[in-house]
């Protein structure tokens, strides 16, 4: 995903006006690359590597639950709602806190996402 972001963005660049005056000029392609088209690409890469994130978390957590994630030695959001699973009706907190807890970090690198890729956007109008 990240890959065809990058490519998308790096055709969409190419196209634009101050990269042919930069190479009218005499600049170096390197220098076209770490001045112009790197900074313009700086802000989708953070954005969706930040919004990627929660993806990751939740998937980590399913997995544990399913018993192929992580080892069962190794403290888990997931493996916590697997072992409190038999005593759902008992003690229900036991599910509720761990799965607050991964809704709330899922959320948090959500919206910290968005912000970045509103704060980032080059193209944004103000």
């Amino acid at each position: 995903l990240m890959a065809r972001i990058v490519r998308a963005q790096v055709l969409q660049i190419k196209q634009n006006d101050y990269l042919l005056s930069a190479r009218s000029i005499g600049t170096r392609p390197g220098g076209i690359l770490l001045w112009h088209v790197l900074p313009n690409l700086a802000g989708s890469i953070v954005s969706t590597a930040t919004l990627s994130i929660p993806g990751v978390i939740i998937a980590e957590a399913f997995l544990t639950y399913l018993d192929i994630g992580v080892e069962p030695d190794t403290p888990s959001w997931g493996m916590m709602i697997s072992d409190a699973r038999e005593s759902i009706f008992w003690h229900p907190t036991l599910i509720m806190f761990p799965s607050l807890a991964i809704t709330i970090l899922a959320l948090a690198f959500t919206f910290v996402g968005d912000g970045l890729r509103d704060a980032l956007d080059p193209r944004q109008e103000t």
